[in-house]
C-alpha cells in the first residue's frame, strides 16, 4: 500500500514544464507506476532482526518467500542457483534479497520509509554491510554505500566508500571484486575515486 507522502512526491503541476512535451496525465500515471516497486516487498519476512525484504509473488499477489540470505556473500548452499539456472526459483539474480531491497534509486524516501524509517534505514545498513552481505561484485551492490546520503549524513557515504575501495579494490592483477562488465567496475572505482556518486538507472 503506498503511503500519502510517496503519492504526493510525484504531483505535477499543469505548468511543470515536460522534455518530451507529453501530457500532465501521463507523466502522473508513469511516475505512479514507478511506486509500484513497493509491492514486491513482504512485510512479514524477517532477517536478522529486519524486516521488510523483496520477495515473489503470485498473480493472486500471496508471497512465496525464501531466505533473504541465498545469493549473499555468506551462503554456503550449493544446492541452488544464483543465476539464471532453471533450479533458480527463489527469485534473485547474481545477488541477494538483503541486497535487492535497497534498490529503488527513484524513490529513496519512500524505500527509508517503507523499511521504517530513518533510524532503522541505518541501522539496517550498518548491518547489511558489518555482517557481510554486501557482495561489490554485481552491479546491485553498486548503489548501496552511498545511500547514506538520503539519511543526510553524506560523511557516511564517504567513509563507507572509502572503506569499500581499500577493502576490494586493488592495484594488484585481479584487483577489480568481478567482472568488469565493459568497464562497469573500473569506471564505478573511477568515480568513488574522485568522490563522485553516480546514481544507477
Amino acid at each position: 500500500v503506498l503511503s500519502t507522502p510517496a503519492i504526493l512526491r510525484f504531483r505535477v503541476s499543469e505548468t511543470s514544464p515536460q522534455a518530451l512535451g507529453k501530457p500532465v496525465e501521463d507523466v502522473q500515471r508513469y511516475a505512479m507506476a514507478s511506486l509500484n516497486y513497493s509491492l514486491n516487498f513482504d512485510h512479514g519476512t524477517m532477517s536478522d532482526g529486519f524486516k521488510t525484504f523483496v520477495q515473489r509473488r503470485r498473480a493472486n499477489g500471496t508471497f512465496v518467500p525464501s531466505d533473504p540470505t541465498f545469493c549473499s556473500p555468506l551462503d554456503n548452499n550449493s544446492s541452488h542457483a544464483c543465476s539464471l539456472q532453471a533450479e533458480n526459483d527463489f527469485g534473485v539474480y547474481e545477488s541477494s534479497s538483503w541486497e535487492y531491497s535497497f534498490y529503488a534509486p527513484h524513490d529513496r524516501a519512500g524505500l527509508v520509509e517503507l523499511m521504517g524509517g530513518h533510524a532503522t534505514f541505518e541501522k539496517r545498513l550498518d548491518h547489511f554491510f558489518s555482517k557481510g552481505y554486501f557482495a561489490p561484485g554485481n552491479e546491485p551492490s553498486f548503489d548501496t554505500p552511498t545511500l547514506y546520503h538520503v539519511l543526510g549524513k553524506p560523511y557516511r557515504s564517504v567513509r563507507r566508500v572509502r572503506e569499500v575501495v581499500d577493502t576490494y579494490f586493488s592495484l594488484k592483477p585481479g584487483g577489480i571484486p568481478g567482472n568488469d562488465d565493459n568497464a562497469a567496475m573500473a569506471s564505478l572505482l573511477g568515480f568513488y575515486l574522485l568522490g563522485f556518486y553516480p546514481t544507477p538507472g
